[in-house]
C-alpha cells in the first residue's frame, strides 16, 4: 500500500482539504448562536478536528508545512489567561502566524486591547466576546480609521459604551454583515460624580453611522434577561441604513415601547429578509389573547404585510421565532410539544401573505440551546500546543524525528486518512 509520505504534495493537500471539512457541520439559530459563543470561549477540550490537524503537523516537518494554513484558517482564543498570553506574544513575535487565518473569535476578558490587534490582520470576520470597555482606545492618529479588512464582526455580550463603540465599529473600511449582543445592564455603571446612562436603541444607531452605507446584514440580541421586561426603551430607527437586506432582531428592539404597528417605518427600505426572536415572552408575547386575531404585539408584522408593495418592494421572508405554543387555549399545557415546530399559519394570515408575496414562517416551542462541544465549526486554539514552536520564516525551530520511525501517532486518524486516500483514488 502506497505509504502516506510517498505521496506527492499536491495530494497530501487534497487530504488534508478532506480532513478539514469531513465532520457534520451544523447551523445555528442568530439568537443561540452569541450563546455558544461564550461557552466556546471558556471550552477546555480542543474540538477534535483541531486534535487531527495538530497531529498531523506535529508528526513531520513536510506535514507541518502542508496543515499549517488549514489549521490557522479558523482560530479561537479561549478566554484563560495562559491560551490567550501565550497566542498574543506568540503573535508579536511571529506575525505571519495569521497570514492564513480568515476568522478568529477571541475572549476579550478586559483585555480588548490586544484582542484589538486582529482588526489589523487579513482575518475576514472577527468575533470578540466580552468587549466592555466604557472609555474607547487611544491612537497618536486617525490614519487606521477605516483602513481594517474586517466584514464580518460579531461583538457578543458587548457590554462597550457608546464611545468606544464607535470608534471600534469605524475601523472597518467596509462591514458587511455585524452581530451586536447587547450586554445593557454594563451601561448602568458609573464612576462617581458621573451619572448613569442606560443603553438604547439610538446610542447604537448612532455608534453604528459609519457603516450605514456599507452594512447588509445586521444581527441584534442580547443576554438571557435575569427579570422580564428589562432595559425596554423606543424602537430602533434604521430606515437610513440604504444597504441593509437582512435584519434579525428581537422584537424588543424591533418594537420596543411603542406601537408595535408603528414599527415598518424604522425598517431599512431595501430590507429582504426580516427574522424576529421574542425572548422575554413573560413580558410581550407574540399571540394576543384576543379571540379576534387583532394581536397588539404582533400588530408590526399584520402592518408590515400590508404594506410590503409600496415601501418594501423586495421584502421575500420573514420568520418569527418565540417560546410561545400558540395561541391563547389553542393548545394543553400537558401535551404541548417538546421541541421547535413551525405553526400553520391561519387562513386570513396565510392570504396576506399571498397577497404580498412573502414567505411565512412562525416556529413555536421551546427554545434550543447548543453547548460548545455540539458545533465544531471553528478551530479551538489549543492550549498545550507549543505556538511558540510556530515555523518563522520557513525555519521550524520543532525537532522532528525521522518521518519514517515517528509517522502519524494517532491510530484513528491514520485509519480516516486512509479512507479519505481511497474517496481520492476511486473519485
Amino acid at each position: 500500500m502506497t505509504s502516506l509520505f510517498s505521496l506527492p504534495d499536491e495530494i497530501l493537500v487534497q487530504i488534508v482539504r478532506y480532513l478539514d471539512q469531513d465532520r457534520e457541520k451544523a447551523s445555528l439559530d442568530f439568537w443561540a448562536f452569541a450563546n455558544w459563543c461564550e461557552k466556546a470561549v471558556i471550552a477546555r477540550a480542543p474540538s477534535q478536528r483541531v486534535k487531527d490537524l495538530q497531529s498531523l503537523m506535529r508528526s513531520a516537518r513536510r506535514l507541518r508545512r502542508i496543515v499549517e494554513p488549514f489549521f490557522y484558517r479558523h482560530i479561537l482564543v479561549r478566554s484563560y489567561p495562559q491560551p490567550r498570553t501565550k497566542f498574543y506574544r506568540t503573535l508579536q513575535e511571529n506575525p505571519s502566524l495569521l497570514q492564513h487565518t480568515k476568522s478568529a473569535i477571541v475572549g476579550c476578558e478586559d483585555d480588548f486591547e490586544e484582542a484589538s490587534d486582529l482588526f489589523w490582520y487579513s482575518v475576514h470576520t472577527l468575533t470578540i466576546v466580552g468587549f466592555r470597555d466604557w472609555h474607547a482606545l487611544e491612537f497618536e492618529s486617525n490614519d487606521h480609521v477605516g483602513t481594517s479588512s474586517v466584514q464580518r464582526l460579531h461583538l457578543i455580550n458587548c457590554g462597550a459604551k457608546e464611545s468606544p463603540l464607535a470608534v471600534v465599529l469605524g475601523w472597518p473600511a467596509a462591514l458587511k454583515s455585524l452581530h451586536y449582543d447587547a450586554d445593557q445592564g454594563e451601561w448602568e455603571g458609573h464612576g462617581p460624580n458621573v451619572p448613569a446612562i442606560p443603553w438604547s436603541c439610538a446610542a447604537f444607531v448612532r455608534a453604528l453611522q459609519p457603516q450605514k452605507t456599507h452594512l447588509q446584514e445586521l444581527t441584534l440580541t442580547r443576554p438571557p434577561l435575569v427579570h422580564e421586561g428589562l432595559f425596554m426603551g423606543p424602537r430602533i430607527d434604521l430606515h437610513e441604513f440604504t444597504a441593509l437586506t437582512t435584519l434579525r432582531i428581537l422584537d424588543a428592539f424591533l418594537c420596543g415601547t411603542e406601537d408595535p404597528r408603528e414599527s415598518w417605518r424604522s425598517l431599512p427600505p431595501r430590507l429582504e429578509t426580516l427574522e424576529v426572536y421574542y425572548d422575554d415572552t413573560d413580558y410581550i408575547t407574540f399571540f394576543d389573547e384576543s379571540e379576534e386575531w387583532e394581536w397588539y404585539s404582533a400588530g408590526w408584522l399584520l402592518e408590515l404585510l400590508d404594506r410590503k408593495e409600496t415601501n418594501f418592494a423586495n421584502l421575500s421572508r420573514i420568520t418569527v421565532r418565540t417560546c410561545e405554543y400558540g395561541p391563547h387555549g389553542s393548545y394543553d399545557w400537558n401535551d404541548r410539544p417538546r421541541s421547535k415546530f413551525t405553526w400553520s399559519l391561519p387562513a386570513f394570515l396565510d392570504q396576506k401573505c399571498k397577497v404580498a408575496r412573502v414567505e411565512l414562517r412562525i416556529v413555536l416551542g421551546d427554545m434550543e440551546w447548543m453547548g460548545a462541544a455540539d458545533y465544531d465549526a471553528v478551530d479551538v486554539f489549543p492550549a498545550d500546543l507549543d505556538v511558540a514552536a510556530v515555523r518563522r520564516h520557513g525555519e521550524p525551530p520543532v525537532r522532528v524525528r525521522p518521518e519514517e520511525q515517528r509517522g502519524v501517532q494517532n491510530l484513528g486518524l491514520m485509519s480516516r486518512l486512509n479512507i479519505i486516500w481511497s474517496r481520492l483514488v476511486s473519485a
